[in-house]
């Protein structure tokens, strides 16, 4: 997510006591406020059809819905989340952060920090989108690995043949389809294990 110089922000006010000030604060520092909701309905889908790069949420406190919705907005259309509240208890915090919340302010709102709270909270979800790549790379090339061992195993015992033929002939055949080896041993485990 590579966000622009005026990036563009959702602003989500739950309570609407906070909407002006955070509206008024969010332009101040040139981000761009592409909409404005008073709800959390549908949160997903309106959060991707307003093209927004940030969500900026205002609550008097995170309630289940709330934390679900913002589970789905991580999972579906992830984006760097800055959430004001009054309730700051630690548990709560804990369920919000792992909702996907990048950045949970628990204060009074001051403008002139709005700028420095959401480059932080950008920082933070682009190394925790960082890292979630890599762990799926890794999980993608650990079961892959999976597949090919017990591809290597079904073909040694239908052929007898050792385990270097069995990788050779695996390797061929992705070869000759022009395939990734983990594809074709798929193929293979699918077909052997009938």
């Amino acid at each position: 997510m590579t966000l622009a110089s005026q990036s563009t922000v959702l602003l989500v006010d739950t309570t609407q006591i906070q909407s002006s000030l955070l509206k008024h604060a969010l332009e101040d520092e040139s981000y761009h406020v592409v909409g404005h909701l008073s709800d959390i309905v549908n949160l997903v889908d309106r959060v991707q059809d307003s093209n927004a790069e940030i969500v900026v949420l205002s609550t008097d406190s995170p309630n289940d819905e709330l934390i679900h919705q913002l589970s789905m907005l991580s999972h579906r259309a992830p984006r760097p989340v800055i959430m004001f509240a009054e309730q700051d208890a630690p548990a709560v915090i804990e369920q919000v952060v792992k909702s996907g919340v990048s950045a949970y302010v628990a204060a009074e709102i001051h403008p002139h920090r709005i700028r420095s709270i959401i480059t932080v909270a950008v920082a933070r979800f682009k190394e925790q989108q960082s890292l979630i790549g890599e762990l799926n790379k890794a999980k993608n090339q650990l079961a892959g690995r999976k597949i090919i061992e017990r591809a290597k195993g079904l073909l040694m015992d239908q052929q007898d043949i050792n385990e270097e033929e069995a990788y050779t002939k695996l390797r061929k055949m992705a070869m000759d389809k022009g395939e990734p080896l983990s594809t074709v041993a798929q193929s293979v485990v699918d077909v052997l294990s009938l």
